[in-house]
């Protein structure tokens, strides 16, 4: 038995992960200096190191951005922000794990810390590109298809982006009250 939904959600999807990986990568190219310095300071990697692995994040972000929004190259754009998932999850949960939570997540600009929320809010991100993947019942879309994948890539995207503010807000309430 599969699951099989109309190609307005599965490209609605597609869409609304790679807006959210399009202005995260503009976000830190924007300031890559800071990037970099967050980068640093999960001391994971060795320092020469750093500013490749911070341009290969920028990279993998616009590439995963690109290929899920061509068509036929949707399932190579999920595979690519799955890794990049991946990678960066698995050096938040490595300075969770240290108990390093003050550090900044290089991920939704200057003051949002690194959380157990962000590993939740990261699984959200890889649940939305196998939700890309579904299988579609084959339906042509028209043009008030792609008026509600549009509206739908943007709310997507703002909640996504709300999200990480409240994130951030709460990080700087939780330091204020410290």
């Amino acid at each position: 038995m599969s699951f099989v939904v109309d190609p307005v959600f599965t490209v609605a999807a597609a869409c609304a992960l790679a807006l959210v990986l399009a202005l995260g990568a503009v976000e830190k190219l924007a300031d890559f200096g800071r990037f970099q310095g967050a980068v640093g300071e999960y001391r994971i990697l060795p320092s020469v190191a750093v500013p490749v692995f911070a341009a290969l994040v920028v990279a993998l972000e616009l590439a995963a951005s690109v290929l899920l929004v061509v068509p036929g190259c949707t399932p190579f754009g999920v595979i690519a922000a799955w890794l990049l998932l991946a990678l960066v999850s698995l050096g938040l949960g490595i300075n969770l794990a240290r108990g390093r939570t003050d550090l900044d997540c290089g991920c939704g600009g200057a003051g949002q810390r690194i959380s157990w929320s962000l590993l939740w809010r990261n699984a959200g991100l890889a649940l939305l590109g196998l939700f890309a993947l579904a299988t579609t019942d084959g339906r042509a879309l028209g043009g008030a298809d792609l008026a509600l994948i549009g509206a739908a890539a943007l709310v997507w995207a703002s909640l996504y982006r709300a999200a990480d503010q409240l994130l951030a807000s709460a990080t700087l309430m939780r330091r204020a009250h410290a």
